[in-house]
């Protein structure tokens, strides 16, 4: 396996990025000046194929703009790097061997030299030789892509881009001269777990299917019968989400050669359902504020929603950070761990906008259940029981949590899948008792998250149901002044599953 890591930094008077005085800038020389360079933070990193601009692999990156993808060694492959819907900064890479390569920082260095390597592609030069510079030329084309970010505009707009990038290239002719192939199309089957490759010739001859792994540095082939002039091939079943690079190649009766442009194919996760026990912190809830409030009140529950009725009830507001690891024994899937990742964590922050209502219940002032009971809510909770606690004030309320899928990588953290839009909401079930020296707060949690694929799984949702449980250690807490804070110990049970769908 390969890896290339790198970051997207981009000079602190472009537009295109959001200047946080609060964040740290890196400082780097250039042209014997200094020049302070701002990170691309959460920007979309694709990576693919030069001729066939099959897309082998892609990453979001981190708070320092960097990024970390996997591809197959042996190959040289264009990156682009977009913000908001624009194209930002582009790479032009070369993976040699099969360890992690790093290439530095995407600037408009790398962004110029990628340009001319994709004009030499267009032009049909063999892209396994370096480019014979124009200095002038190059120049040139460095000072449009500076001003192009001066102006706050993306790279789609230069037209040395728009010229090459979506037209397809000359050397097509080069890998087929004698236009052997009439006809060409690999798809896979329905459940996505192989795919077909179906061709047409313009003369008898042999077809191979040459193709190799992401783990592999060595082409096999897979013949059809001879001296057909149309026919299908299969490519073997790979691993779960796992690659394959792969190209047709023919030879007529007449020793004529002729192949297809390498295109990539990657098998998509299975939608089966999966289950796994989470452990980790958490910090708060801190009490923002505190009301009194009175009248109806309608929690949004998971299985169904229920109403209050409110008499001089106290209504706080809060905030909490949830940190959950994986289980050890299954703490990384497995085509995780070929991607490079060695941890796994979810992160559910429960913002202050909104309310959480407590008792006591069924008593003046307080909280009272409408055409409902505490035993009939607590029973809600299938997997992880809830234990009424008798002479303590029960809390009932809810969150709209944003909740991500965080993959590490040697410290550097990756975003995986996220919940952004604070629609999800989460059921919330308190018992704190007053006069208790030792545990002093249990808060039962239940909720399902619907999460979007970044990165790496663009394309793939993650759907999840939970319930969760939170026992107060009475540590000092994360919000440091804010009255009301605890901490401690947090356990959750999750039934997840990871399909395709996604896009906005």
């Amino acid at each position: 396996m390969a890896f290339v890591r790198g970051k997207a930094l981009l000079p602190e008077n472009t537009p295109l990025v959001q200047k946080n005085p609060w964040e740290y800038i890196s400082v780097i020389y250039k042209d014997n000046r200094k020049e302070s360079m701002i990170p691309l933070v959460d920007a979309r990193v694709e990576v693919f194929l030069p001729i066939s601009r099959d897309v082998v692999s892609r990453g979001l990156t981190s708070d320092d703009g960097g990024f970390f993808v996997r591809v197959p060694a042996g190959e040289r492959y264009f990156l682009e790097i977009s913000l908001a819907g624009k194209l930002i900064l582009l790479g032009y890479i070369s993976v040699d061997d099969e360890i992690e390569t790093d290439i530095g920082v995407l600037d408009s260095l790398t962004t110029s030299y990628a340009l001319y390597m994709l004009r030499k592609v267009f032009q049909g030069e063999t892209t396994d030789q370096e480019a014979d510079f124009d200095a002038e030329d190059f120049h040139t084309l460095r000072h449009n892509v500076e001003e192009c970010w001066k102006a706050g505009q993306g790279l789609e707009s230069l037209a040395e881009y728009h010229r090459f990038a979506k037209c397809a290239p000359s050397c097509l002719a080069t890998l087929d001269p004698s236009g052997l192939l009439r006809a060409f199309h690999c798809a896979p089957d329905r459940l996505g777990k192989q795919l077909t490759c179906e061709w047409e010739s313009r003369e008898p001859g042999g077809v191979a299917l040459c193709y190799r792994s992401f783990r592999s540095r060595h082409f096999r082939r897979k013949w059809s019968d001879p001296n057909q002039t149309r026919g299908w091939l299969m490519v073997p079943t790979p691993g779960e989400f796992e690659g394959y690079l792969y190209f047709l190649e023919f030879q007529s009766q007449q020793g004529f050669l002729g192949r297809t442009p390498l295109y990539v194919w990657r098998t998509p996760l299975q939608p089966l359902s999966r289950t796994s026990v989470l452990i980790g912190r958490q910090e708060g809830p801190a009490i923002v504020s505190r009301a009194e409030k009175s009248g109806e009140q309608r929690i949004p529950g998971t299985v169904r929603p229920f109403n209050l009725r409110l008499h001089q009830a106290l209504e706080k507001r809060f905030e909490a950070e949830i940190d959950l690891t994986f289980s050890r024994k299954i703490r990384v899937p497995r085509y995780l761990v070929r991607e490079g990742f060695q941890d796994l964590e979810l992160n559910i922050y429960l913002p202050q906008e909104h309310s959480f209502l407590w008792g006591p219940v069924n008593e003046s002032p307080g909280v009272e259940l409408v055409r409902f009971s505490l035993k009939a809510l607590a029973k809600e909770w299938r997997v992880i029981p809830v234990e009424i606690l008798p002479e303590s004030i029960v809390e009932i309320g809810f969150s709209t949590p944003f909740a991500e899928l965080v993959a590490y990588r040697e410290g550097e953290s990756y975003r995986l899948f996220s919940d952004l839009d604070l629609q999800s909401p989460v059921t919330i079930l308190s018992f704190r008792k007053i006069d208790s020296l030792g545990l002093e707060s249990i808060i039962y949690y239940r909720g399902r998250l619907s999460m979007r694929g970044e990165g790496l799984f663009e394309g793939f949702r993650m759907n999840v149901a939970f319930e969760g449980k939170f026992e107060e250690d009475g540590e000092e807490g994360f919000f440091p002044g804010v009255p009301g804070e605890i901490t401690g110990n947090v356990e959750y049970r999750l039934d997840y599953r990871i399909e395709p769908g996604g896009t906005e």
